[in-house]
């Protein structure tokens, strides 16, 4: 069960629903609803299934949307009106997928299509009340719960059904005009005031932008959100080697705490598929809020000497710049390989030991007690046979090439878990395989899940060997006898 909320953002889309996804539809709904089932708690009815059969769900297929991950929808939503008012139901994530962020997902998907959007609430389901409150719902009407379900199917009386509503921020993101700028330039030095200090939250004594020709310079990457033509946001967009660098991100005061800084980090994500964010590790109030977004820590360097603000107006020592990237959407010429630098092997050991964990244990698939790489120097030493998959500027997967008399033997072959299923080791083997004439792999014989996988791309044994007579590292401390390590080859032309 993977339970990294960045996990799941990566890889689920939001989409309209299609005819095939009525039934998958109808299972996650009903799986969802039949918390409503019984006569106490969020219980009210005699049969907790919202469908009964597959026809109603066709019948509002039309107003469906749906949750998706490869292979699986896990959430649904049902959105019915037009840009003025909406009213939304069901709201349904699959009880394995629940707690991670997908309800949020999908209302932020509906609330951005109207000005209005209705939802309904039976009061014993006081989990949903809360969340819909939190999200800024108001109570509008309450009526006994059987004028809207008949009582035959109720378990029990003295409910109310209760209708939410709530009034979305018509936001419009535009380029800003050049009469505009001294509006975007005081809104992110207000925005940012509380960098100003030399404690807590504070690290500087200058402001975010310095003079007027500062925010001029940097016009054409920034973008303003406005309310009724009245500048409330600014974003600062900058594309760099296909990833985007947002900063400034700056709230005018008067409206923080009304969703606008998540909107426009919305507007970046849905443009960009790799969105990046620099924080200094003294702003404890924003780096949660990110970490919770989905965005992954993938380098810290000294404040000092990180470039972002100018050496003689900093006014601490010893802080860090937290350089922090999110997927947002999965494009395949996004992988991109290369050798290995000195830079990485802390991550390749992470990515290399989470990937070869499961070799762990006495019974299975895991034969050994030790990780793949013991200490960072184990992987320092076989550096210059290291290439690393890299998406945006995390490592997804690790690939070893290390040349022989004959071939080039390949391994570790590592991908991150939150990376499985996107083809990165399909990539990395076909990287080391497209620029060697022959390649080999080694597999334990317990390895039943990898074996398959090399039969199918044309690997054939050609070597067998006792495991306990193997004199390389990372067969020394095995769990197991009688197993064999399987050495096979590959001509690739």
């Amino acid at each position: 069960k993977q339970t990294l909320c960045g996990y799941i953002f990566v890889k689920m889309k939001i989409r309209k629903a299609t005819e095939d996804d009525a039934m998958s539809i109808m299972t996650v709904t009903n799986m969802a609803y039949m918390v409503e089932k019984g006569d106490s708690g969020a219980g009210f009815k005699k049969e907790g299934t919202r469908y009964d059969t597959i026809e109603e769900v066709k019948d509002v297929l039309e107003y469906m949307s749906v949750a998706e991950l490869p292979g699986k929808i896990v959430g649904v939503i049902g959105i019915k009106g037009d840009e003025n008012r909406t009213i939304i139901g069901p709201l349904a994530v699959h009880p394995s997928y629940q707690g991670r962020g997908i309800s949020k997902r999908l209302l932020d998907f509906a609330e951005d299509q109207s000005c209005i959007t209705v939802a309904g609430a039976i009061s014993c389901k006081t989990d949903l009340i809360k969340m819909y409150e939190r999200r800024g719902y108001t109570k509008k009407r309450a009526v006994d719960l059987h004028l809207v379900i008949p009582e035959k199917y109720l378990s029990r009386s003295g409910l109310s059904f209760i209708d939410y509503e709530k009034t979305n921020l018509n936001i419009v993101m535009d380029k800003p005009a050049n009469t505009e700028m001294q509006s975007v330039m005081k809104i992110v030095n207000d925005a940012y005031k509380v960098e100003l200090g030399n404690s807590g939250l504070s690290f500087k004594s200058a402001d975010r932008f310095v003079t007027f020709e500062d925010a001029l310079k940097m016009k054409d990457k920034l973008v303003v959100a406005k309310i009724n033509d009245n500048i409330v946001g600014v974003i600062g967009i900058d594309v760099v080697h296909g990833v985007a660098d947002l900063g400034p991100i700056a709230v005018c005061p008067s409206m923080k705490g009304r969703g606008i800084g998540s909107k426009m980090l919305r507007y970046a994500e849905n443009l960009h598929p790799i969105t990046m964010v620099g924080v200094v590790s003294c702003r404890s109030d924003v780096l949660p809020f990110y970490t919770k977004r989905g965005y992954k820590t993938f380098g810290e360097v000294d404040f000092d000497t990180a470039g972002s603000a100018n050496v003689c107006d900093i006014t601490r020592r010893g802080l860090k710049f937290v350089k922090k990237q999110k997927i947002n959407n999965i494009e395949k010429d996004m992988i991109k390989l290369k050798p290995a630098e000195s830079a990485d092997i802390e991550s390749i050991v992470n990515v290399v030991n989470s990937a070869y964990r499961i070799e762990m244990g006495d019974t299975g698939i895991a034969f050994k007690s030790t990780d793949r790489f013991e200490t960072v120097q184990d992987a320092l030493d076989m550096k210059n046979d290291l290439h690393v998959a890299k998406v945006g500027f995390e490592i997804v997967g690790v690939i070893g090439i290390t040349p022989l008399k004959d071939s080039s033997g390949l391994g570790p072959l590592a991908v991150s878990h939150d990376w499985q299923g996107y083809g990165v080791g399909e990539a990395l083997l076909q990287y080391a395989e497209s620029s060697h004439k022959v390649t080999d792999v080694d597999v334990v014989s317990c390895r039943t899940d990898l074996l398959p996988m090399y039969e199918k791309r044309g690997y054939k044994e050609f070597r067998v060997t006792r495991m306990e007579e193997e004199g390389k590292g990372e067969f020394k401390a095995i769990t197991r006898k009688g197993l064999t390590v399987i050495y096979m080859r590959r001509n690739n032309w």
